[in-house]
């Protein structure tokens, strides 16, 4: 689904996309390459000369350098993804590689050219993720559009920046409700639905079991605050009653006893 919705996006850059805008031409030296997800030099985001990508967690996955020669422009997309921090969202990366794989193997979708990915770690944070931000617009080369980030966290921060740039954001899986502002993020673009629009789901459960006491438990954060507030509604509505709602103020750390 990711790689579908990547490549979509991409058949819309084909429509709106003009050559006299590509690249410059000049070189970029090349660190290394996962398949056809490129990391150019940088010493942000990439370990030395080595095409092990790793986060604090451990290793991601290690490859043998391939560079790939050919004559077609290059067109750079600015990756932001989460590789440690609150949330490891490293995973995408699976997803982010083969889509582009896909697409440079195409001659069909954008004949003539090859995507290529500078990666930058956001970490999930707000604030880091608009550095990094920063970092991929005012560093060459130039990027058409940003790719991330996974996070909700970090994607409002840089959606809400970005829109000043005209860059097109596209992420994965940032599902936070408040994201789905055209006015506030109208550049701003995913291929997950909105953790609202699951609601309706969750209700459908509960009927089905025939639920009509329940009771809600969320981390004290904006992405879970208003899809639970939603839920609320449509509980009340449905004439489920909610005995209890609980607050996490902190990020849990609960260990779980089984007793027999």
């Amino acid at each position: 689904m990711w790689a579908q919705g990547f490549v979509l996006l991409l058949l819309f850059w084909r429509c709106s996309y003009h050559p006299a805008d590509a690249m410059n031409g000049t070189a970029v030296p090349v660190l290394s390459t996962i398949g056809d997800l490129t990391t150019i030099a940088t010493t942000e985001t990439v370990p030395s000369s080595s095409s092990s990508l790793s986060s604090s967690s451990g290793q991601i996955w290690t490859t043998e350098p391939t560079l790939l020669a050919d004559d077609r422009i290059q067109l750079y997309l600015a990756g932001l993804f989460s590789l440690d921090g609150i949330w490891d969202g490293s995973g995408v990366f699976v997803g982010a590689d083969l889509a582009l794989k896909h697409v440079n193997e195409d001659p069909s979708i954008l004949g003539g050219y090859k995507l290529m990915m500078k990666l930058s770690n956001s970490q999930c944070n707000d604030g880091v993720g608009i550095q990094k931000l920063f970092k991929q617009i005012f560093q060459e080369p130039q990027k058409l559009m940003i790719i991330g980030p996974a996070c909700s966290t970090a994607a409002q921060a840089i959606a809400s920046t970005a829109r000043f740039w005209n860059l097109n954001i596209m992420s994965p899986t940032a599902s936070s409700p408040a994201l789905s502002s055209r006015t506030k993020y109208p550049t701003f673009f995913r291929i997950i639905p909105s953790d609202t629009l699951l609601n309706p789901s969750r209700v459908s459960l509960m009927k089905l079991y025939n639920w009509t006491r329940v009771a809600t438990i969320h981390q004290n954060h904006e992405l879970f605050s208003e899809s639970t507030d939603d839920l609320l509604t449509r509980l009340r509505d449905n004439n489920i009653t909610v005995i209890s709602q609980r607050v996490l103020m902190k990020i849990p750390k609960i260990k779980l006893k089984i007793s027999r």
